[in-house]
């Protein structure tokens, strides 16, 4: 970090990471959100410039709205910032993030695909990080982060609603629910949810939307906006976007 001389930069181990605690299986996005606000808070008096990348973009985003007193700024770097349940079913979404985890025979073949990983960065000071980040299974040397707790993690990353994740920053921030915001947060939800039929709809995007209402929101006006009247110009539009398309199963492209 030579590059940033007056900046302090800590890396975060979550769980199931390098020399940090293994996870449980009933820890979700929740506790690692949980544990990033202790580090923050135990490490450093001001609030942090966070960055996160891939799953822990996701971590970063929900770490924002849930304890905005601890961020100074968000850095997402290759993450999902929408419902993935969006664009993919539950079944489609886990198989392509479940690769099979990496299995070695022992402490010298961990070594070495961690050597060939890292190429040029590889130092023999990494010897004991790389012990560390292994546990012993049936003989072999598996990732702590096991399938069950990478499952649970995949179904949270899934499942989160964006209009839920800013109802919360906007909630820890002291900002009332107007009608002008509610309805906003009502559009968002709609959307995010697919009409509340996928698999981001739950208790609390279901609560959320009854308080927009109770708010302001007005959903059958929203459709007509959104669903029912559509000006000639998109019409036009359609025709060469549906030829642009491409399926792959149950999905278009």
């Amino acid at each position: 970090m030579a590059r940033f001389p007056r900046r302090r930069v800590i890396a975060l181990d979550q769980r199931s990471h390098g020399l940090s605690d293994p996870a449980r299986g009933s820890d979700t996005t929740a506790t690692f959100v949980a544990d990033a606000a202790f580090a923050i808070a135990r490490a450093v008096a001001a609030p942090a410039l966070v960055v996160g990348h891939s799953w822990g973009a996701a971590v970063a985003l929900e770490l924002a709205a849930a304890h905005p007193e601890r961020c100074a700024a968000l850095a997402f770097v290759d993450g999902p910032a929408w419902p993935l349940a969006e664009v993919l079913s539950w079944e489609d979404f886990a198989a392509r993030a479940q690769p099979p985890l990496p299995r070695h025979a022992d402490l010298p073949a961990a070594l070495a695909s961690a050597r060939a990983a890292l190429a040029g960065a590889w130092d023999e000071d990494l010897v004991d990080f790389v012990r560390a980040g292994y546990r012993e299974e049936e003989g072999a040397l598996v990732l702590p982060l096991s399938a069950e707790v990478r499952r649970a993690i995949l179904r949270d990353m899934h499942a989160a609603a964006v209009g839920v994740i800013v109802a919360r920053l906007l909630d820890a921030l002291g900002v009332p629910l107007s009608p002008a915001i509610a309805e906003c947060l009502w559009c968002s939800l709609a959307s995010d949810t697919g009409w509340f039929r996928y698999a981001s709809t739950d208790v609390e995007t279901m609560r959320l939307a009854t308080a927009c209402v109770e708010a302001g929101a007005v959903p059958w006006d929203f459709a007509r906006r959104s669903e029912e009247t559509q000006p000639a110009a998109r019409l036009k539009l359609v025709a060469p976007v549906f030829d642009t398309l491409e399926i792959v199963g149950a999905t278009a492209f």
